[in-house]
């Protein structure tokens, strides 16, 4: 579901970094799974916010015309 997000690509950076520690700290909490899941399940909404903010803010540069690489100059 796309909604709009206002994040600069070097903010949308910071995110998939924010995602890469929150991966780290499941990892973490999987190692601690018999202590209870309730760190787990915050920890797993936090990473799906996070990757769907990524995602928006990528689409329209992932999916932006390219520019015509013909050097108008030689023409």
């Amino acid at each position: 579901m796309l909604h709009p997000v206002t994040m600069t690509p070097e903010e949308a950076v910071a995110r998939l970094w924010d995602i890469a520690h929150t991966l780290d700290e499941l990892s973490d909490l999987e190692s601690q799974a018999h202590e209870g899941d309730g760190g787990m399940a915050s920890s797993l909404r936090l990473l799906y916010k996070l990757a769907e903010d990524c995602a928006v803010t990528l689409h329209p540069l992932v999916h932006a015309p390219k520019p015509d690489l013909v050097d108008t100059a030689c023409l």
